[in-house]
């Protein structure tokens, strides 16, 4: 999934398209709504939102040999335990 939106964004990049804005509920939905746009360019029919994205990032983080400790900071959990649901995607891969 993600090479498809990686290969998707060049072409929606727009100026005054950014996530960032002054409130959060508005940068959520402007994100989601940049997500929407990603997967519809890109021909995948999967409901998917920016979570989804952190859930790929992660998974193949670990895939790649990353520590889940190092998981865990780049993802900004507090708790290792929150990281390690990313572990039952893997290991129900293999």
């Amino acid at each position: 999934m993600l090479p498809e939106l990686l290969q998707a964004l060049p072409a929606l990049r727009q100026k005054g398209t950014g996530i960032i804005t002054e409130r959060k509920w508005k940068r959520l939905k402007t994100a989601f709504e940049r997500v929407q746009k990603l997967r519809s360019a890109s021909g995948i029919k999967k409901p998917i939102g920016p979570h989804t994205l952190r859930h790929s990032i992660a998974t193949h983080l670990l895939q790649s040999g990353m520590k889940l400790e190092q998981i865990q900071r780049f993802l900004g959990h507090s708790s290792l335990e929150s990281t390690q649901i990313y572990t039952h995607i893997v290991n129900e891969q293999l």
